[in-house]
């Protein structure tokens, strides 16, 4: 039985293959793959129920550089309660103590309201295995849900 020939042309699409797999792991590479997948992905829109209050530049503009006070997120929830949620989640995690009036105020609020409020639990993995999770303060979590 004859031995196939080496054929250039199949090394070479091997080669350009094993290139093109390997160029797939760089930051400039992977960077232009997440835009094009944006730019396929279809649009989800949120149901018309929900609303989704975001910080954006207009708001930093209007408000003022970021992080804000508490008592601008205490009034926040406060004007959502005229509205009477289902519930509101808070995408902001409070794990560290502002000072003493504002963290009250946000937790009077929180306390106050008559709807749940959801607050996020973020796991900080340590480079030795070990993790922990990173609530937010007590004070706002007592009476509320952590997801």
């Amino acid at each position: 039985m004859a031995r196939p020939k080496f054929q250039f042309h199949n090394w070479l699409f091997g080669a350009f293959l094993i290139l093109f797999f390997l160029a797939g792991f760089t930051p400039a590479v992977q960077s232009v793959n997440l835009k094009i997948a944006d730019l396929l992905a279809q649009k989800h829109f949120a149901h018309p129920d929900v609303v989704i209050l975001a910080i954006d530049d207009k708001s930093i503009s209007a408000i003022g550089r970021w992080p804000w006070p508490r008592a601008i997120e205490a009034k926040v929830l406060s004007l959502l309660g005229e509205d009477s949620p289902q519930a509101v989640g808070v995408d902001i995690n409070f794990s560290e103590p502002e000072d003493r009036v504002n963290d009250a105020v946000l937790a009077m609020v929180v306390q106050m309201a008559k709807f749940p409020i959801v607050f996020p639990l973020e796991t900080i993995r340590m480079s030795d295995g070990s993790a922990y999770d990173l609530g937010s303060l007590p004070a706002l979590t007592s009476s509320t849900y952590v997801s």
